[in-house]
């Protein structure tokens, strides 16, 4: 199993509440950040006898699933969704949507 995540480059105006020195400084927390709940979800999956491996990635969240499926000759996709709903999801669009949509292989949506 593949744990992928991809990170779209943070925003200098959302964090964890004080402001950051230099974007660079943003950007590098935010990649420590993702590797650690990564390795986290590695090691369970592993304690419960999944062999998984995790993989970073920055860009446009569809384009970089699609791609890593199609890289790792997916049997399937398993894709988390925010659950948004009318205007929100209007505006802000639908990866799981998108990846549904033009995925090459059977995609697993999973509300929260």
């Amino acid at each position: 199993m593949l744990l992928l995540h991809v990170m779209v480059p943070p925003s200098p105006f959302i964090g964890d509440g004080r402001p950051p020195s230099s974007y660079v400084d943003l950007l590098l927390h935010a990649r420590r950040s993702v590797r650690r709940r990564l390795a986290t979800a590695v090691a369970r999956a592993r304690r419960t006898g999944v062999p998984a491996s995790a993989v970073l990635v920055e860009g446009l969240p569809t384009e970089e699933i699609l791609r890593a499926a199609r890289r790792q000759h997916a049997d399937v996709i398993g894709l988390g969704t925010h659950g948004r709903t009318g205007l929100r999801r209007a505006f802000m669009g639908s990866v799981a949507e998108r990846v549904v949509s033009q995925a090459r292989c059977p995609v697993l949506t999973v509300h929260p």
